[in-house]
């Protein structure tokens, strides 16, 4: 496609600028391949008008010879981002000849239209799990994974805007400055000081989980409490920056608990047991306030630091899971997450802000919108807001930071591109706030001989699938494969070859095989909700079993006749 193509195309809710390379549904960045975007371009320009496959493959790829069936995968690629329905066409499909676009479109010059990525960074490169175990699944991004690392962004608010007698109000996060701080992969919780001057991170190695600082001025580290194995739910610093308060769990049976260190290190002090979230602390530093869960109902508890008593402020009936609670800088409310995990669904569950007032209980909601999934909250020092580690209910599972303005409410992201931001932390300034940075891994499937007698032997590389690969026969492995943000399931033989793809709709993954090698299980949101599906493996016999609950771990019995799943039971549990 001739790079000199320029504007800004707009149809129905999408704007399309070919300059900077950006598809938007609104606010919303819609993600899509290079191949994919300028497949768009060529058929948004030549609107309305017949455009040949020949004249579309020559643009979109000029250099290479390619088959019709890389077209077609892009299209369907570029159908699907759009959200096309027989309803709302945006590409006729000319059989035998080419591809119309058929929606009404309006070019715009440069000049005519501020996009929001003149007002954002965008981050265009290609999870310290969560505390709970059924809700760690329903997040859909474990721990181990991906790729993590922890990145600060320094945050430009109102400089250039300070030397205007009458300034115009500026918009928080409008410019952002990224700094990498970690590149080890091990990075799953980090948190500033309210005075911007230290940073703490928790770093895995080998099973065990520490907890470290730095000064944001350098990029050397102090442990200040040793690996051991546990994992950790939440770090805070106390409002003076002098301490760090973190709650870890372990694989035992032992309730969560809450420590107390020094920043610069020393030893730990056991402050309480059975919080399920992390802390956040009053802005005097005398009191903190966490989630607790019980078999029946999640809590928000306000607990004085000295004296220990505890005061429930707020309980949710289960299925309704409270998290995230946040302490605003005038310390009357507590801002925290509620979600609906009932809700399991291709948009995620449904989670919204709430606030509580400190002083009696009252309760609304801080904003009306509604996410996918939230992790963390944090409210700027002037109160005037909030930043949060969310996923969107109408994008993938990618978790961004977002701003909420308080006391109005409205939202925005802060960050876009394909990395995924894990939690948000904020200095009392406002102008740094930590996040942790997720990048997809890339994994390969070896064989190795049992009796060790021959040297490993790759069978398939480069890899970006989740679950582990399982057997089909003597000679043959079924595998997950993410391409083009959709999971699929493939098999391929011990040599590497004979690679076919199993399933085409959806997103697929979590398979199980039978022992004799005949029936595949697996989770597919083929049908626009999340559900048990089944098929004899050469694709025969294709059958709806049964509607999931968030991750169902299907497992076929040996004949295949049965499947085994998890459900979340009637008290909230994952239920076999």
């Amino acid at each position: 496609m001739p790079s000199a193509i320029n504007g800004i195309w707009e149809f129905g809710e999408f704007r399309l600028d070919a300059q900077t390379r950006l598809l938007r549904r609104g606010p919303e960045l819609v993600p899509l391949t290079p191949k994919a975007f300028e497949l768009l371009l060529v058929l948004i320009e030549g609107s309305g008008q017949l455009i040949a496959k020949d004249e579309l493959m020559k643009a979109v790829w000029p250099d290479s010879f390619v088959d019709e069936s890389n077209l077609t995968q892009t299209i369907f690629i570029v159908r699907k981002m759009l959200g096309e329905s027989r309803d709302r066409p945006y590409i006729v499909t000319v059989p035998g000849r080419g591809y119309r676009f058929v929606a009404t479109v309006i070019k715009r010059e440069p000049t005519e239209a501020v996009t929001a990525s003149s007002r954002e960074t965008v981050h265009a490169e290609p999870t310290a799990a969560s505390k709970r175990g059924w809700l760690e699944r329903l997040e859909r991004i474990p721990w181990r994974n991906v790729v993590l690392a922890a990145f600060v962004l320094f945050l430009l608010v109102g400089g250039l805007l300070s030397f205007s007698l009458r300034p115009a109000k500026s918009v928080p996060f409008a410019t952002t400055k990224t700094t990498r701080l970690t590149g080890d992969g091990q990075t799953f919780k980090a948190a500033i000081s309210p005075d911007g001057r230290y940073i703490a991170h928790t770093s895995l190695a080998a099973g065990q989980e520490s907890l470290r600082v730095r000064r944001t001025t350098t990029l050397h580290d102090i442990e200040i409490v040793p690996p051991q194995t546990v994992r950790y739910i939440g770090v805070t610093f106390s409002p003076d920056s002098e301490s760090i308060y973190y709650v870890v769990r372990t694989d035992k049976t032992d309730p969560p608990t809450l420590y107390r260190v020094a920043v610069m290190g020393g030893s730990s002090e056991k402050l309480k047991v059975r919080l399920d979230s992390p802390v956040t602390l009053s802005p005097n530093g005398k009191k903190i306030a966490f989630v607790r869960e019980s078999e029946s109902e999640s809590s928000l508890i306000v607990a004085d630091l000295e004296a220990g008593g505890e005061h429930n402020l707020l309980s949710r009936k289960l299925p309704r899971v409270l998290d995230y609670p946040a302490w605003s800088p005038d310390g009357q409310i507590i801002a925290c997450t509620d979600t609906d995990s009932a809700v399991a669904s291709t948009k995620g569950s449904d989670t919204r802000i709430i606030e509580i007032r400190v002083a009696d209980g009252t309760l609304k909601p801080l904003s009306a919108h509604a996410w996918g999934y939230i992790r963390q909250l944090a409210w700027m020092g002037n109160g005037e807001g909030l930043v949060m580690s969310a996923r969107s209910q109408q994008g993938g599972g990618t978790f961004h930071v977002w701003f909420v303005s308080y006391p109005d409410g409205n939202e925005r992201k802060v960050t876009e591109g394909l990395n995924g931001q894990q939690g948000a932390s904020i200095s009392a300034d406002s102008r740094q706030i930590v996040t942790v940075d997720e990048s997809s891994f890339i994994s390969s499937i070896w064989r190795i001989p049992v009796t060790g007698s021959q040297d490993p032997k790759l069978v398939v590389s480069g890899l970006s699938g989740w679950s582990p690969p399982a057997w089909i026969e003597k000679d043959q492995i079924a595998f997950e494969e993410e391409l083009n943000g959709r999971e699929s399931l493939w098999t391929v033989d011990t040599q590497g070859g004979n690679r076919k793809q199993l399933t085409r709709s959806g997103n697929d993954y979590d398979h199980s095989i039978s022992r004799n090698g005949q029936k595949v299980a697996w989770v597919s949101d083929r049908n626009g909700s999340l559900a048990i599906w089944a098929m004899d493996i050469d694709g025969g016999n294709l059958a709806l079993v049964v509607q999931a609950s968030g991750e169902s771990f299907p497992q076929l019995s040996p004949d295949g006749k049965w499947i085994a799943f998890t459900v979340v039971g009637a008290e909230h549990w994952p239920t076999l």
